[in-house]
């Protein structure tokens, strides 16, 4: 509906939507890549992993969810990053000269997921 169109750039599109797009992510060894994109009527973080054997595709997996959550009564930053939307995540933006360069993509609880990952991770805007 056009209420919900206007709710959703409102409060999600004005702050998050500059995160729409593709990002990278210098780390040693292999980098990486992010899509950020809008799904049903959400924004969604997706990473691009190599796979173990290097000879096959990369894996995409989920890293973060940007929507409205009626138990918290409003915009919530989930961590997705085994699938599931257990718990918070936040994101801290960077710019420069008044334009997001980097930004960071914070779990709150690094600890939930079945593998132990890093509590942040940091994205750069994509070169042209």
């Amino acid at each position: 509906s056009n209420r919900h169109a206007e709710w959703f750039y409102k409060n999600i599109l004005t702050t998050y939507g500059c995160l729409l797009g593709t990002w990278v992510r210098d780390d040693y060894p292999f980098g990486g890549l992010l899509d950020v994109k809008f799904q049903d009527n959400s924004i969604v973080g997706s990473t691009w992993r190599p796979h173990p054997d290097l000879g096959r595709p990369l894996k995409k997996t989920g890293l973060f969810v940007i929507e409205y959550n009626d138990d918290e009564e409003g915009v919530v930053v989930q961590c997705n990053i085994d699938g599931k939307r257990n718990h918070l995540s936040c994101i801290e933006f960077q710019t420069k000269d008044g334009s997001l360069v980097q930004f960071q993509t914070v779990c709150q609880n690094p600890l939930d997921h079945r593998t132990v990952i890093k509590s942040h991770f940091s994205w750069n805007k994509k070169s042209e």
